[in-house]
């Protein structure tokens, strides 16, 4: 399933492949192989793939789950985020829960563990295709920052934080290995877990290390 512009789905999808460009709404549940996501995206029920990849802003009103979870943008999830490997690079976002083996979550322009970050969208979608619609996905991807940082601006507008803040908002964050920037959690629990800049931690449970960066909140710590 390809899509470029607006699209509308009354029920569920299921495809081996789903790439959206543009706005698009799914009002059930979506299951897939490979998501990949540049502009708005809605989804009224849960969110299943091994790979997701999104950039803009993505709205699922249930869980999320995925062996690869890859977000540059906002995106609001109602219930929770599970992945093998969660990487998020942050325009703005909020969710229920994260549960995964390797979580990061950093602020935009910064490098992951082991992982080049690619500098445009369209390298997300599909190259070398022939036919219409993969021009204008390769089009799109041209832009793809421009939307990325204005669907980015608008979701923290509209969760009430400043202007680029850029914030992650969970209630819970559990993993192996997490490192965090510009997070607020009330818990969060791991083996291995640093607290980078920009962070406002209510509890935090380790059961190997913490490190804790110079002007990060962390009110409580345990080791377990």
């Amino acid at each position: 399933m390809k899509t470029a512009g607006s699209c509308r789905v009354s029920g569920d999808v299921r495809a081996e492949q789903m790439k959206t460009a543009g706005s698009c709404t799914i009002e059930g549940d979506v299951y897939a192989d490979v998501v990949k996501i540049a502009g708005t995206q809605s989804i009224g029920g849960s969110l299943k793939a091994k790979e997701i990849a999104s950039a803009g802003s993505l709205r699922v009103t249930h869980d999320v789950e995925a062996e690869k979870f890859l977000s540059r943008g906002g995106f609001e999830i109602g219930g929770l985020l599970s992945a093998e490997e969660i990487k998020i690079e942050l325009g703005g976002g909020r969710v229920a829960e994260i549960g995964g083996t390797r979580i990061e979550v950093r602020r935009r322009g910064q490098a992951f563990w082991g992982w080049r970050r690619e500098p445009r969208v369209h390298l997300y979608l599909e190259r070398g295709s022939e036919g219409l619609l993969e021009s204008i996905f390769e089009e799109l991807g041209q832009i793809g920052e421009e939307v990325e940082r204005m669907m980015s601006e608008s979701l923290g507008h509209a969760f009430g934080w400043p202007r680029g803040s850029g914030y992650l908002e969970a209630d819970a964050i559990e993993g192996d290995e997490i490192f965090l920037e510009n997070t607020r959690a009330r818990a969060v629990r791991g083996k291995k877990i640093q607290i980078g800049e920009g962070c406002e931690i209510d509890s935090v449970e380790y059961s190997e290390s913490l490190e804790i960066a110079p002007g990060a909140q962390v009110k409580e710590q345990k080791r377990v």
